[in-house]
């Protein structure tokens, strides 16, 4: 698998005050053979490793390959392996409604709304390409990524990514829809 990500879960989200992190991996970053399996987080072709006081470690067999992206060097382009740090800007979003319900809403009211949970974000509501998927009930969206909006090279299908994580802090998943 390739490593995609490290992202600190924000400490209010549970009870101690250590750190946790989420470290989000998927096969060939989508760019090999099983590309089209990389959707859907019972495939085993995405991973999301929590490390906490409390956390479920799975072993990792050998290290995972980086992200890369394309740049020029001696008069050829090629992919180098890359790293990339963010910088957190505060946002305003509306406060999530049901797909199911959200046809109920006024239209300008709705378009607002959809528009406030999109782009790349900690947290927040997730914007939903096709329809909701979330994990499980309790389960709370920690990462999106919109496709083709980071520097990096990372196949999501033109979609949108979402990392979840459980309300303990304990487990999470990688799904994406296009």
């Amino acid at each position: 698998m390739t490593f995609v990500c490290q992202i600190a879960i924000p400490s209010h989200w549970h009870e101690n005050q250590n750190v946790h992190l989420a470290y989000v991996f998927m096969t060939g970053a989508g760019f090999d053979d099983n590309a089209v399996e990389t959707w859907n987080p019972e495939d085993g072709e995405t991973a999301v490793i929590i490390q906490g006081e409390s956390s479920k470690r799975p072993i990792l067999e050998h290290y995972p390959d980086t992200l890369r992206r394309w740049e020029e060097r001696d008069g050829k382009r090629m992919e180098v392996p890359c790293e990339y740090a963010i910088d957190e800007t505060p946002a305003e979003e509306a406060a999530y409604v049901p797909l199911e319900t959200l046809d109920d809403i006024e239209a300008g009211e709705r378009e607002s709304a959809l528009e406030s949970w999109r782009g790349n974000k900690i947290g927040g509501s997730p914007y939903w390409v096709q329809f909701e998927e979330f994990p499980y009930e309790a389960w709370r969206l920690l990462l999106q990524l919109e496709d083709g909006t980071y520097p990096f090279s990372l196949n999501l299908g033109t979609g949108v990514g979402y990392v979840f994580i459980d309300s303990a802090c304990t487990e999470g998943q990688l799904l994406w829809q296009c």
